[in-house]
């Protein structure tokens, strides 16, 4: 973080500081945390959305600096931090900040908020085109190469999905049904969740990777985005056949337990050589 700019580390710092204190006082009200007109909304984008605002200004630290991608930078950190305010703005006034256009107000801060995300998401597919192509990234080592161009990707994927979600929800709010609930108990929010944050996991476990002296750090990445797929397709499966997140049969239980499964080959791979040693020393 210390490489990043005074200003964006003060956006990261923000955006996370307000989802924590949100978070904070979520937790000493008496909302549901379901509720879409609790605190639990501030509080998730303004930490997701920090999380994912310095993992994407970290991957454009990596790339070569010109004009464009100063640019790009400051509006991709404008569009998200003010969209989180829009956000908290509407918390705050007790009233929901998405599917909402019960005044011109709300319409008005809807609207914005999906120009914003626009806006953001363009921006993702840009870094993710650049991040793919061959060359970039190269100050980086080939497993956080392969880590940062892989969450790149699937954070694309979940931007799609949020506009899918989006989508659907205004349909279910036409047939006057929850714009949050697939019918009758998929969770709409689920797949866009489960794509959302690869990035972070996906680069921390490269990042580990040296510092545990793993035998086999590529291995590692390939295993842990393996993992997130299978997860991604066990949310989407449950969700558009109308399922709760844990609601299981067969064919989800075994989507599940190969993504369970996989992550635990992951960071078996992580810790071998800790685990090597360990039996040599005895």
């Amino acid at each position: 973080m210390a490489a990043l700019p005074r200003l964006e580390i003060s956006a990261i710092a923000l955006l996370l500081g307000s989802g924590g204190l949100h978070l904070l006082v979520w937790m000493l009200g008496t909302e549901s945390w379901d509720s879409p007109l609790s605190f639990r909304k501030p509080a998730l984008f303004g930490i997701s959305t920090g999380l994912t605002l310095w993992s994407c200004l970290w991957v454009f630290s990596q790339l070569r600096s010109s004009s464009l991608t100063t640019w790009l930078r400051r509006i991709l950190t404008g569009s998200l931090v003010v969209e989180v305010a829009l956000i908290t703005l509407q918390s705050w006034r007790g009233v929901a900040s998405h599917f909402n256009r019960a005044t011109p107000f709300d319409a008005a801060i809807e609207s914005t908020l999906l120009l914003l995300i626009s806006i953001a998401t363009l921006l993702i597919f840009w870094l993710t085109a650049v991040s793919l192509s061959s060359g970039s990234l190269n100050r980086l080592p080939p497993p956080e190469r392969l880590a940062a161009r892989a969450g790149l990707a699937l954070l694309s994927l979940s931007c799609l999905l949020g506009f899918l979600i989006t989508f659907v929800g205004n349909q279910l709010v036409s047939a006057n049904l929850p714009p949050e609930t697939y019918p009758l108990r998929g969770v709409l929010k689920f797949p866009h969740g489960a794509a959302l944050h690869a990035i972070q996991t996906l680069v921390v476990l490269a990042w580990l990777c040296p510092r545990l002296g793993t035998r086999w750090p590529l291995a590692v990445v390939w295993t842990a985005i393996l993992a997130h797929l299978f997860g991604l397709l066990f949310a989407l499966l449950q969700t558009f056949r109308g399922k709760a997140r844990f609601e299981l049969d067969l064919s989800s239980g075994l989507l599940l337990a190969t993504t369970l499964l996989l992550l635990a080959c992951s960071f078996a791979l992580l810790f071998w050589p800790r685990s090597q040693r360990a039996i040599s020393a005895n």
